[in-house]
């Protein structure tokens, strides 16, 4: 009865997708649990996948980050018993191998995408007295400290915030460099692209108001009331924007650019990341359902603000939120 359960949940994932998402595939990284031991894992389109179980374990490897392209799955773990070397792996198979530089105590991948097979990802070092990020290029890391905290690509580009430090000074654009002062005391969230516009999301240290930067220009501090910190939003110019916005008691919810209402309200989901394609709103999100957590990915249609929500099935915990056309 319980596997006829199981069969029939996953028939109706697979429709709400496929009625839904069209040519997008939508990918959760995450963790699942047999009752005793917990392993890593991701969903496609509402449906368990795994990582080969040497991995999926995590007894001597601890998963970092996850991309997608071609259909190919790029994944990034930590062998914590071997000097806490990365290893990145495509579809399982092992790519490449690389060492901190600088960390004495503790490291860890910030952010991980995927160009024409080219494999990038930013790593964090702290060493005590300083921390710093790096782009790191298929495994190939020489201890410059170039920046790398946030990475996107679009249309064949490569775009990744520039650091000092852990500050974030500007960005790079497809070999092109953006500062901006010094004394813009700003900390950077997220950053987005789409076509080849530039968007910096961040929080105003000294008055914790969210603001954001358009193209390397004028920090522009938000009208937000009520929230300390926007940790995404949209970037479909065709349509209007929608913010992951994060309150005092860490209340997150999904705020309409225009209208300021939270699109969730009256919903008991906490949205946990998002990402817009074709005019939809994809967003991770966790709820209560008695004395559970489940976890949920919402389809949000922009144009006719309808919402639908597809259950993660066997997810005990949610982390990253993937959509790429397939």
């Amino acid at each position: 009865m319980k596997k006829l359960f199981f069969t029939i949940l996953i028939e109706i994932i697979c429709t709400l997708f496929t009625t839904y998402a069209g040519n997008v595939s939508v990918y959760v990284t995450g963790v699942t649990s047999d009752g005793v031991d917990d392993q890593v894992c991701y969903w496609k389109n509402g449906i368990l996948c795994q990582f080969p179980s040497f991995l999926s374990t995590q007894d001597e490897y601890s998963f970092q980050d996850m991309a997608v392209e071609d259909g190919n799955i790029y994944s990034c773990f930590k062998n914590v018993c071997n000097y806490r070397t990365y290893c990145i792996y495509k579809n399982g198979e092992l790519l490449y191998q690389f060492k901190p530089k600088h960390a004495e105590y503790a490291s860890y991948i910030s952010d991980m995408e995927v160009m024409y097979g080219n494999i990038y990802v930013g790593l964090n070092e702290y060493s005590g007295s300083f921390e710093i990020y790096s782009l790191v290029k298929n495994g190939n890391y020489n201890g410059k400290t170039n920046g790398g905290k946030n990475i996107e690509v679009n249309n064949g580009k490569l775009y990744y915030t520039k650091t000092s430090g852990i500050k974030v000074i500007g960005y790079c654009a497809g070999g092109n460099t953006y500062e901006y002062p010094s004394n813009q005391e700003i900390s950077v969230r997220k950053m987005r692209v789409r076509d080849n516009s530039v968007v910096l999301l961040g929080t105003n240290y000294e008055k914790t108001i969210p603001c954001t930067q358009y193209d390397h220009s004028t920090w522009l501090m938000t009208d937000f009331v009520g929230y300390t910190a926007c940790l995404d939003m949209t970037c479909d110019t065709q349509r209007q924007t929608y913010y992951l916005m994060e309150k005092n008691n860490r209340v997150r919810e999904i705020v309409d650019g225009v209208s300021r209402e939270n699109i969730l309200s009256g919903t008991w989901y906490n949205p946990i990341a998002m990402e817009d394609k074709n005019g939809m709103l994809y967003i991770l999100a966790s709820g209560i359902n008695g004395s559970l957590t489940e976890y949920y990915v919402l389809m949000y249609n922009m144009d006719t603000k309808q919402l639908y929500s597809a259950l993660l099935p066997q997810c005990t915990r949610a982390s990253k939120l993937i959509v790429v056309e397939e």
